[in-house]
């Protein structure tokens, strides 16, 4: 701006060109989208509003991630014991960490997927699926679209395949295998077709095995066990029929089920949300017969595990409640 104006002051417009660019929409100047703001953040810019807030308030927040630890965390990409440490740092915010990182995304090195993904992939049960708000994407997605990105980095299909292949084994926990191998699948609306088919079946094959001899108790410790179960049985459903009743008898994984399975409708009176909790009881139903689950759901060592809010609802669905279309209680 100095140079552009040698003896003489710079107009307010100069200024919120330099400083502020997403003003020039408004200017008649040249346009800066919103993708635009990954960059300004990564180059510490006050364009960015994250960035002007620190600025302004002249500190970081105690979630803040400082800027060198973020610059750090991307360096060592494709190390994988330094960035499992800096990771699991104490008090760390992981959500906001793979924020960040999502604005190194063009300068991700390809060698660093074989190090980095199954990093990420264990510490996802880290990061909460649930939305804090009704317009507020779910922590979790942060962690995924990472992978996602360090995936595409490699363009060639079949390196991909092969290395997808390779990096499963390593993953340490079932659901993040399952949240790798959905992600590189060929599934509708969960797939981004990333390897071929074949390698994409292949893949779902070991998953299903490995989740079929997983023993109950222990599958009922993985961070989303409903979804392993009920990936199967869409997978590979007469699998999962045969396996249905010894995942019932368990009370740990019923428990784990039924934990995993909260969901919630939200509505809106005036400025205040509500929430109504829901179970995917019919699902249940499906899998392990009515009224089986219903005495499965409700034996008493199931019941003394699951928090207060919960056991009361559990109850009334076992007593043939189900919300109605409008219901908000």
């Amino acid at each position: 701006m100095i140079e552009r104006h040698t003896g003489e002051v710079p107009s307010v417009m100069d200024v919120l060109e330099v400083l502020f660019p997403f003003t020039n929409t408004y200017l008649g100047c040249m346009n800066y989208g919103g993708e635009w703001n990954a960059t300004f953040r990564k180059e510490r810019r006050v364009a960015c509003d994250e960035v002007l807030e620190i600025y302004l308030s002249i500190g970081l927040e105690p979630s803040d991630v400082p800027t060198p630890f973020v610059e750090a965390t991307f360096a060592s990409l494709t190390d994988a014991q330094a960035l499992s440490s800096l990771l699991d740092t104490p008090g760390l915010n992981l959500h906001a960490t793979m924020e960040r990182l999502e604005d190194f995304e063009h300068e991700y090195p390809p060698e660093a997927v074989g190090t980095a993904v199954p990093v990420i992939l264990d510490r996802l049960a880290c990061l909460s699926d649930r939305s804090p708000g009704i317009f507020e994407l779910a922590p979790r997605i942060s962690g995924t679209r990472v992978i996602l990105r360090l995936l595409r980095r490699i363009e060639d299909p079949q390196q991909l395949s092969i290395l997808i292949e390779q990096i499963v084994p390593h993953v340490g926990t079932l659901s993040g295998k399952r949240t790798l191998i959905e992600m590189v699948g060929h599934r509708e609306g969960i797939g981004h077709r990333l390897v071929d088919e074949d390698t994409a079946a292949r893949l779902e094959n070991v998953l299903v095995e490995e989740v079929i001899t997983e023993e109950p108790d222990s599958l009922a410790k993985d961070w989303d066990p409903l979804r392993l179960v009920f990936r199967v049985r869409a997978w590979a459903p007469e699998q999962a029929e045969a396996r249905a009743a010894v995942w019932r008898d368990s009370p740990q994984l019923v428990a784990a089920l039924l934990s995993g399975g909260v969901g919630e409708t939200k509505s809106t009176s005036g400025r205040v949300v509500h929430r109504s909790p829901r179970l995917p009881w019919t699902l249940f139903e499906e899998l392990f017969g009515k009224e089986e689950w219903a005495r499965a759901a409700t034996r008493p060592e199931v019941i003394a595990s699951l928090p207060d809010e919960l056991k009361a609802l559990v109850q009334r669905y076992a007593e043939g409640w189900r919300p109605g279309e409008w219901d908000t209680d």
